[in-house]
């Protein structure tokens, strides 16, 4: 599909999923002391890699994930207001939306604390919301909508 709509879209799309796996991987990543947070939010907010790296939960860490996060919901946003340009045979493409707003809607009712253990990959809370997606998936497949 060519459409400008589309890419534009897209684009948007892929920054929030971008975004919200970022924030996913956050912690299983510190555990290899790898830290892939923007710098210049970090020391902004004053946090530290070692506290990351650590495992310290923090209102700083809390400050850079929520900042991170609104920027990815921004993005999302942005992406749907362009539904009613996009062609629908580009739709499809735009599903992965969907986990990027279950994953960034989490970390709101988890007060973007990524310790929070409802979060955690292995979690009743993490499995319930897998199972949730993939309804959600071919609700919005089928709707059209993303």
């Amino acid at each position: 599909v060519r459409s400008r709509e589309a890419d534009h879209a897209a684009t948007h799309v892929g920054k929030s999923s971008g975004l919200a796996t970022l924030l996913r991987g956050t912690l299983p990543l510190a555990a290899k002391r790898q830290c892939y947070l923007p710098g210049d939010l970090m020391m902004e907010y004053g946090l530290s890699q070692e506290s990351l790296y650590r495992g310290e939960p923090s209102e700083a860490l809390n400050d850079v994930v929520f900042k991170c996060a609104t920027t990815a919901k921004a993005h999302l946003d942005h992406a749907r207001e362009l539904r009613a340009s996009v062609p629908r045979a580009a739709l499809p493409v735009l599903l992965p939306a969907l986990g990027a707003g279950a994953h960034l809607t989490a970390l709101e009712e988890a007060q973007f604390d990524v310790f929070d253990p409802r979060l955690a990959p292995g979690s009743r809370a993490g499995a319930m919301r897998q199972l949730k997606l993939q309804g959600l998936i071919a609700w919005h497949a089928w709707r059209e909508t993303y």
